[in-house]
């Protein structure tokens, strides 16, 4: 919990309040008053007020080595309002210092100056000030008293400013009012306005400090003159009087004098707590109204119109060192910038590249996946297509077989063709054979059976005609070998339409026709009875290795023979 210690005085009293903050709550931990030492001279007064207040450290509640608040009376400084050109804020304190040893008869260049804008234009630029300077004697006073009690001023402010900000900021002030604040040696009437003070007095009492209700009504009526002359809308509609129940007399004395709204305020009931403080008896509450605002306006952190510790200056021009500096760190942002805004973009591509890249390689595997598998794919579907299907052979060589009238089968076998695998399907050397006897009526039907038969992928060779005597209605006798060639049969109904995609037709081999004999009918019905089983059976085992022909030479060699004994 912050401590906060406040110090005013002026030739007959010493006034001491001690604070402290709690959340940002102004509670007043003590108050003293005390007469002002007596010296030999007014340049001893503030070192014996500081060594009393040393002395008296532990009854004061003042802590050693803390800071402390000086309030300055209207007397102890020069204060004056004067128009100012409308300028910017930040040339102000330029323009006040020009005209300040103009305003100021007194003022040496060793004074302290701060101001405070009073009225506003309407571009919100300052019209008038009111600056307020204090001498290097006064500043050298207040280090006296604060030396000997090992305190440090952290603000030095004007009084009558203090107790208008109280009341602006704790009464809620929405017009124009007087306030009065009765002190050990003078009386301070300052018209309170917006949290300004555009009239400030000060009446010095006698040297009894023994205030008169008809020297203060006289005072009242002048000031009220003065608001009049200052400006014409500045009307006072209500009086204050700072105390409590020890100046009922002047409060009675101006509420009968004048036809205002007059009140007793005391100045405690607008802290935080609005208790008045314990020990107060015998003190006058009115006197710390300005001490109140100073401590309150500490707390909040907000700067009082007037702060000798910390005035209103003109910005220092910058050195060569600075201004250089300055330019090499305008110049190095810009680099900076320039360079973090084309790396940036450069970065986002390249990361974005980057993610490309990737795609485009994960892809790349996926299609060079795609393309192995569609090769093979392909391998496979152009080798499925060379291959021939037994049940097709067969339904093709119903279409072209000719009517059972014509002719008859009376031996039939087929294999496959003894050859290498051949894994793309290019090859063009024969797939099956067909091998069959067939009997028909005369010889233009064999002509007919050949021409049907052959196409682009079938090639048909004929062993020549027998005539068989015994056979009455098929007389002749044919060897037919039908050979299968590497294409496509498209059948379509009765009509069959042979086509070759990727193979010439092979041409027939030279082969030795030799004529045979009819056979027995006997012999004819047993070997349709051997074709039937086995026969069938080879001729469907697609996927089997080659089966030679069951046709040897000695069956020609019989034939032969048969033919020779008939001959």
């Amino acid at each position: 919990m912050a401590k906060h210690i406040a110090i005013e005085w002026d030739s007959l009293e010493v006034r001491v309040l001690v604070a402290s903050s709690r959340g940002g709550r102004v509670s007043v931990d003590h108050v003293a008053a005390f007469p002002t030492p007596e010296t030999g001279s007014p340049q001893e007064l503030p070192a014996a007020i500081g060594q009393y207040i040393a002395d008296h450290a532990k009854s004061l509640q003042v802590p050693a080595n803390s800071s402390c608040l000086i309030a300055l009376g209207r007397g102890q400084v020069e204060a004056r309002t004067f128009d100012v050109p409308p300028v910017p804020t930040d040339e102000l304190p330029v323009i006040v210092e020009m005209q300040a040893p103009q305003q100021f008869s007194q003022m040496g260049e060793d004074w302290t100056l701060d101001f405070y804008p009073q009225k506003m234009d309407d571009d919100m630029q300052a019209a008038s000030v009111l600056a307020a300077a204090v001498s290097p004697d006064t500043v050298a006073d207040v280090i006296g008293i604060c030396g000997p009690a090992a305190l440090t001023p952290s603000r030095i402010s004007l009084r009558p400013l203090l107790t208008a900000a109280l009341l602006c900021d704790r009464y809620n002030i929405d017009q124009p009012i007087l306030a009065v604040d009765i002190l050990a040696d003078q009386i301070e009437l300052t018209i309170v306005q917006d949290h300004s003070a555009p009239v400030m007095r000060t009446v010095q009492l006698p040297p009894s400090g023994i205030e008169n209700a008809d020297s203060i009504i006289a005072e009242v009526k002048r000031t009220l003159v003065s608001a009049a002359h200052a400006s014409d809308d500045l009307t006072v509609e209500k009086i204050i009087l700072l105390g409590d129940k020890d100046d009922s007399e002047a409060y009675n004395a101006l509420s009968q004098e004048f036809d205002l709204d007059v009140e007793l305020l005391n100045p405690f009931s607008l802290t935080h707590s609005g208790a008045k403080p314990k020990n107060t008896d015998g003190i006058h509450c009115g006197r710390f109204a300005s001490l109140i605002g100073l401590i309150d306006s500490t707390i909040s952190e907000t700067r009082p119109a007037i702060d000798f510790i910390d005035p209103r200056k003109a910005p220092a021009p910058p050195s060569v060192t600075e201004k250089h500096g300055r330019t090499a760190i305008l110049a190095s942002a810009i680099v900076l910038l320039l360079v973090v805004s084309l790396y940036l973009p450069i970065r986002s591509r390249s990361q974005e590249l980057e993610t490309l890249n990737s795609e485009i390689e994960a892809g790349q595997v996926f299609l060079d996946r795609q393309e192995e598998l569609v090769g093979k794919d392909l391998i496979f579907d152009r080798y499925q297509g060379k291959t021939k299907n037994w049940l097709d052979q067969l339904v093709y060589l119903c279409d072209t077989f000719p009517n059972s009238d014509d002719a008859i089968v009376a031996d039939f076998r087929a294999n496959t063709e003894a050859r290498a695998f051949d894994p793309t399907g290019q090859s063009k050397a024969p797939l099956w054979s067909i091998a069959m006897e067939v009997a028909v009526r005369d010889y233009g039907v064999l002509q007919t059976l050949e021409d049907s038969v052959r196409s682009n992928v079938h090639t048909i060779q004929s062993s020549g005609l027998s005539k068989t005597e015994e056979a009455v209605r098929y007389p002749w006798l044919t060897r037919e070998v039908i050979r299968i060639v590497p294409g496509n049969v498209v059948l379509s109904g009765d009509d069959t339409s042979v086509t070759q995609s990727e193979a010439q037709p092979v041409e027939p081999s030279g082969e030795t026709t030799v004529p045979t004999e009819d056979r027995a009918p006997s012999e004819d019905a047993s070997e349709s009875a051997e074709t039937e089983a086995p026969e069938t059976s080879d001729a469907g085992d697609t996927g089997s290795e080659s089966n030679d022909t069951e046709i040897t030479e000695d069956d020609d060699s019989d034939t032969a023979s048969d033919e020779n004994a008939t001959t």
